[in-house]
């Protein structure tokens, strides 16, 4: 039985944790790059919205992996282990902050570059990237668990995120890194946010299924792991 108590102790933790410098910064970064892809793309916003969005989402690989990295790092959650922690008790305390703070820019973003949107587009919108965000934390923390420390999660997370940006906005250049791309998160994020009108995004049955899968498979591999790896008393 999930123990709410222990959820919230972590989630407050991490909380104190994305408000430090370094993890504010890189989300600042991100609305600073779609201000900077709006001004040279001109009156496109809605592709440097695309590409601003994707660039949050990946933070939340970063942002997972490190914090992940530094509490192994400082034994903090062999501390967690000794207070019978279960993974999902530790995936949602993580997971929600980050979740959080991490859609507040991305609704942000919508606001500064001057995106227009019905209430139904808005939903469709936070949905979407509600879904990617949280698949590419969940990744974040399978990194994180096998990281040895943080110099060490951030050489191995940095092509992975490179990986997920580059694909998508390569794939007009290159016929495979288009097929590729539609089987990514950020692929369907980058094609359907760059579909945009005012009353709706266009999302395919087949995107939502890509979204659908890729966070919920992201999910159990992290659960699996986490106590395969004896992190769950």
């Amino acid at each position: 039985m999930i123990s709410f108590r222990k959820v919230f102790a972590i989630m407050d933790a991490k909380t104190k944790t994305l408000m430090s410098k370094n993890f504010f910064l890189m989300m600042l970064f991100s609305i600073g790059y779609g201000i900077l892809m709006n001004s040279v793309i001109g009156e496109v916003t809605t592709y440097a919205l695309a590409l601003a969005v994707v660039c949050n989402v990946g933070m939340a690989l970063y942002i997972t992996t490190l914090i992940l990295a530094e509490e192994k790092e400082k034994n903090t959650l062999r501390v967690l282990m000794t207070s019978s922690v279960t993974g999902i008790e530790y995936f949602l305390g993580t997971v929600i902050p980050i979740l959080i703070e991490l859609e507040i820019v991305n609704l942000i973003l919508v606001i500064v570059l001057g995106v227009q949107m019905s209430l139904t587009a808005w939903i469709i919108y936070i949905l979407m990237t509600t879904l990617a965000t949280l698949s590419c934390a969940m990744i974040g923390m399978i990194f994180g668990i096998y990281a040895k420390n943080q110099m060490n999660a951030n050489s191995v997370v940095t092509p992975a995120v490179l990986i997920l940006m580059l694909i998508p906005m390569f794939a007009d250049l290159m016929p495979i890194m288009a097929i590729l791309s539609n089987y990514l998160f950020t692929g369907v994020v980058i094609e359907s946010i760059n579909s945009l009108t005012y009353n709706s995004i266009i999302v395919t049955p087949m995107q939502s299924t890509v979204l659908l899968i890729e966070c919920v498979l992201s999910i159990i591999a992290f659960l699996f792991l986490y106590k395969k790896n004896g992190f769950e008393a």
